[in-house]
Parts: C-alpha cells; sequence; structure tokens
C-alpha cells in the first residue's frame, strides 16, 4: 500500500539545485541516523549523526517544522558538534554542483574547524549563535546568514569576537603575533567566492613584533 502523504513529502521536497534534490537524487554521497518522532508538520530528530563519506559532520538535534513545503520549512538546531575541513567542504560542494569547486586558499589556514552552537531559521535565512574552534584559536560569532539553497550566493552579517586568535600564524605573517577583538560584519559570497565585506572592530589586544597593543578603534 502506498501512502499518498508519504509520497507527497518527497514530491514537494524536491526542488532542481538544492541540497535535498542531491541528496534524494543520490549525487551527494551522505548518511544520517537520528532517534526520530513528530508528524508531518514536524520532525523531532534527537542524537543525530550526519556524515560525508563515512566521515562526521554534525552531531546534534534537530528539529524541522512544515518538512513537506521547502519554502516553509523552519528548523532548529541544538549542534553539539559540526566538523569541517577546507578539502572536505570543498568535496561537498564539488559534488553538490557537480563540478569542482574553488574556495578561498586563505580557508585552507583555518585547518579543521568545529562548531558548537546553536541555529536556526529558513534555509534561505539562517541565524546562528555559537564558537568555531579552528587551527590558530576560537570565534565566537552571532548573526544571519541570507541565501539560496544552493550554497553558492549568500549575504551575511553579525558580530564576531575572540580573545586570542594567532592573526600572524593565520596570515603567515611572523611580525603578527595574537588577538583579541570584538567586531561587526557585514558582507556578501557569490559563487563561493567573497565579494565584499566591511569590518567595524574594537581591536583590544595584538601583538606585533613582540609589542602589546591595546584598544585600537
Amino acid at each position: 500500500i502506498v501512502d499518498p502523504y508519504l509520497y507527497t513529502l518527497e514530491i514537494n521536497l524536491v526542488k532542481d539545485g538544492t541540497i535535498l534534490d542531491n541528496i534524494l537524487y543520490g549525487r551527494l554521497d551522505a548518511s544520517f541516523e537520528a532517534d526520530l518522532n513528530g508528524s508531518l508538520d514536524s520532525v523531532f530528530a534527537q542524537n543525530m549523526k550526519l556524515a560525508f563519506k563515512n566521515q562526521t559532520l554534525f552531531l546534534g538535534d534537530i528539529d524541522v517544522f512544515h518538512p513537506t513545503k521547502l519554502e516553509a520549512m523552519y528548523v532548529k538546531a541544538r549542534c553539539n558538534d559540526i566538523y569541517c575541513s577546507y578539502t572536505l567542504l570543498q568535496d561537498i560542494l564539488s559534488q553538490l554542483h557537480e563540478q569542482p569547486a574553488q574556495l578561498p586558499e586563505i580557508l585552507k589556514q583555518l585547518g579543521y574547524v568545529r562548531y558548537r552552537g546553536d541555529f536556526q531559521g529558513r534555509l534561505e535565512n539562517l541565524k546562528l549563535q555559537g564558537t568555531f574552534s579552528t587551527a590558530h584559536g576560537a570565534l565566537n560569532v552571532a548573526g544571519n546568514v541570507k541565501g539560496d539553497t544552493t550554497l553558492q550566493n549568500f549575504d551575511f552579517q553579525g558580530h564576531l569576537s575572540t580573545t586570542s586568535f594567532q592573526l600572524g600564524n593565520f596570515l603567515a605573517q611572523t611580525d603578527l603575533g595574537a588577538i583579541a577583538l570584538k567586531a561587526d560584519l557585514k558582507g556578501r559570497i557569490d559563487a563561493n567566492q567573497l565579494a565584499y565585506c566591511t569590518v567595524k572592530s574594537d581591536i583590544q589586544n595584538f601583538e606585533y613584533k613582540g609589542y602589546q597593543y591595546q584598544h585600537i578603534l
């Protein structure tokens, strides 16, 4: 017996060029497991594990409201861990778009990145608050990302802070040391390339040639 509601669910989730489209048609080598409960109007996934090519990407809980209508879908996620790296993200984007993706080279310097925190909103307008841990220090973020579901073009704005980020190592500049700052960011990324970014910052402390400088606006 074919359940007509399940059939409708699958049809409505398909939207050409989206992440869901790629997963449903097997173009993204992803898998997930979770404790599921809910209804056609809301799905709750606890202890969820999302993997790409057998490498864990996400651990946490996700609530999805209106899952049968992509344009109305609302997501609330509590992230115990999101794992990613330059190479892994580039592989995912390449599979999604079925062509080689090229991210800015400087992102390689971040190393293996982990995120812990929350995000919520519609797929085209997500708000997040949490901490990114990188090879050069932790970055606390709070803001929102607006874009499309193809993961190619989006606008972002928000607040970033760090108490000790090894800026010199990140930029491969031996004269620079650690930096502590608070900054407001606003920018746009087109086709996975940074189009522009404006920064308003309060540099609380940074090291240059072994000397400490404080409170630079």
